[in-house]
């Protein structure tokens, strides 16, 4: 029986859609759980027969998809934070592009000595990615994949290398600071992010996987929680002004994150009264283009 403790993931970027290369280097991963999978649409006949029974089913396109969840720290996503941007990092920083990438993702069950316990999905690209920052508690993303194919075996792919995982400290919110309208503010309670590229397969007659899927436009959203001090915010939902988010992240040994939102289009604004407690102000928003910066969003390492 196969524990989750024992599970390990790694990942190998491809040079070619949905072949792993031939003697792959895997990088370990860092993860808190995946539901990452093959999935398989069913056909089943339409035939009518006297004795009122399904004459057949049949298995039709396949797809790989799930999501992948860890938490953040320094140099573990980056790779991962490129893909789903369309870009590479230039000097440690990441601008929102055009360029696609893909990976082979490697899931070992460990304490499995019987049968394939080794699962390798191919042609993995980087959907979506949901990020967390709230109170006392360790930042998190949750990667949405979207895949070509699974292949089975009772080992990894031949002459691969596997690299260690970092282990660099996680972030958590209290080192990080919050900046709106280009002023830090310290009444925020969380801020989340939703970046999303609309992949979706792309099937044709004569093969049971996908082609290159297609991609839609990058979308940033998310939502900032605040305590209600002022109407300061509330005013820039209500007047249509635009503004700007900073969020800086932190870990123990200074390494940062910088997430900056030149240009964010405030969509709601809810002072609710729940509770006798402080009244807090929900704020979502969505991220467009900025022709100072050339993206709707950058991320800075350092």
């Amino acid at each position: 029986m196969a524990d989750g403790s024992l599970h390990a993931l790694s990942i190998c970027a491809e040079t070619e859609y949905g072949v792993t290369p031939a003697t792959p280097g895997f990088d370990m991963g860092r993860i808190t759980g995946t539901t990452l999978g093959l999935s398989k649409a069913t056909l089943e006949s339409d035939e009518i027969r006297s004795d009122r029974q399904v004459a057949a089913v049949k298995h039709g396109a396949k797809q790989v998809g799930g999501e992948i969840t860890g938490e953040l720290s320094y140099g573990t996503w980056d790779n991962f934070l490129a893909s789903l941007f369309g870009s590479t990092w230039i000097a440690d920083e990441l601008k929102a592009g055009v360029l696609r990438s893909s990976y082979s993702i490697l899931r070992e069950f460990t304490d499995l000595t019987a049968g394939d316990n080794f699962h390798l999905y191919t042609g993995v690209e980087i959907n979506t990615l949901a990020m967390e920052v709230t109170p006392e508690a360790i930042v998190t993303v949750n990667w949405g994949i979207v895949g070509q194919d699974l292949t089975t075996d009772t080992a990894g792919p031949a002459g691969m290398v596997q690299t260690p995982a970092n282990t660099n400290t996680v972030i958590d919110a209290f080192t990080g600071t919050v900046q709106e309208g280009g002023s830090e503010i310290g009444v925020v309670t969380a801020i989340n992010f939703t970046m999303e590229n609309g992949i979706e397969p792309r099937f044709v007659v004569g093969r049971t996987t996908t082609i290159r899927p297609a991609i839609g436009r990058f979308r940033v959203s998310g939502e900032l929680t605040a305590y209600f001090e002022d109407g300061s915010l509330l005013s820039k939902f209500i007047d249509e002004v635009d503004t700007s988010i900073v969020l800086a992240l932190t870990d123990l040994d200074a390494n940062t994150y910088t997430i900056t939102i030149p240009k964010v289009v405030l969509t709601g604004g809810q002072p609710d009264v729940t509770s006798e407690g402080p009244i807090t102000l929900t704020m979502p928003f969505v991220a467009v283009y900025d022709e100072t910066a050339v993206s709707n969003i950058v991320i800075t390492r350092a």
